[in-house]
């Protein structure tokens, strides 16, 4: 099993909406070494840019005036 740390960015498959494939996307990785090793899971959290469309839960993070500064496009 591959070891995550808080703050790690790591690709995982998400599905696309209307559409069966599957594409990687950039995830936050919140937990640390201890739960993951109690529980077997990882929490995560999607990262994305887009503005057109929103979930209940979204939370917009601010990063200063360079905001795209180390986001992969």
């Amino acid at each position: 099993m591959t070891s995550c740390k808080p703050g790690d960015i790591v690709d995982l498959p998400f599905p696309v909406i209307a559409t069966p494939e599957k594409k990687l996307r950039p995830t936050l990785v919140l937990t640390g070494s201890a739960f993951q090793a109690n529980s077997g899971a990882v929490g995560m959290m999607m990262v994305t840019s887009a503005e057109r469309g929103s979930w209940d839960n979204d939370i917009e993070l601010s990063f200063g005036k360079n905001l795209d500064e180390g986001m992969r496009r």
